[in-house]
């Protein structure tokens, strides 16, 4: 609703009407459409929402006595989702969970469960972020030769928030955990279709990056380790906070 005073013309409107906001700003008065809010993904996640229904294609065609062996596994493994929450799935979401997980990586379609190997544990790590640069920088090596990485990461954010499932973007895959470093400026600009530097010298802002695990044999993947990192550029040039590190395998 809005709400327009009458004088010897209009002399002032606030509120929202047809889709229009009314405003008052330092610059004078304003009109605007009304925000809101929407979420874009990027060409990896698109992939995985097509992959979905390429591997739903594969589910029929299996036979009864994999369709079953899949179904017995869904029934003696709860699944542990990304967030730490765990699901009761059926055969055939777990069919087409783990092989999402492999695809990922670029492995074949997997046509009957192994054992739920986890993925390893994720070490502790660090995201620098300089300002023509981001960079994971873990605490040891990381080293598996039976597990790849999943990056996702976040657009600036003006505050913290610990809530971030809906900012977060698929941003990198490595095959292969065999790393110290790993430089996502490339990847991270790709996925938010932004520069770098993102603000100007005056500017703050958090970023989050959350990193997980693939078992490859298996296809298992491990709880989201993840970071929160804050730079400022007036006072500290660049600042980097840990908000909340885990790592549950499922």
């Amino acid at each position: 609703m809005a709400k327009v005073l009458y004088g010897g013309g209009i002399t002032e409107y606030t509120g929202s009407i047809g889709g229009l906001t009314f405003q008052n700003t330092r610059a004078g008065h304003i009109v605007r459409t009304r925000p809101g809010r929407s979420k874009t993904m990027s060409k990896k996640q698109n992939s995985i929402i097509v992959n979905n229904s390429y591997f739903l294609k594969y589910w029929f065609g299996l036979n009864s006595f994999q369709r079953a062996e899949w179904q017995d596994f869904a029934d003696d493994y709860p699944l542990t989702d990304k967030w730490g929450q765990t699901k009761l799935l059926n055969g055939c979401n777990y069919f087409i969970y783990i092989n999402n997980n492999r695809q990922l990586l670029g492995l074949s379609v997997k046509y009957t469960p192994s054992f739920p190997t986890p993925p390893s544990a994720i070490g502790s790590f660090d995201l620098k972020l300089y300002l023509n640069s981001f960079i994971i920088i873990f605490d040891i090596a990381q080293l598996d030769n039976d597990a790849g990485v999943v990056i996702y990461t976040t657009p600036p954010m003006r505050r913290y928030t610990d809530s971030i499932r809906s900012e977060i973007r698929l941003t990198k895959i490595i095959s292969t955990v065999d790393f110290t470093n790993i430089n996502i400026t490339a990847d991270w600009k790709n996925t938010h279709n932004l520069p770098l530097p993102v603000c100007d010298e005056n500017d703050r802002y958090y970023i989050g990056v959350l990193i997980q695990y693939i078992n490859k044999t298996s296809g298992m993947s491990g709880v989201f380790s993840k970071l929160i990192s804050y730079y400022e550029a007036e006072e500290k040039g660049i600042g980097n906070m840990i908000i909340e590190t885990n790592f549950v395998v499922s």
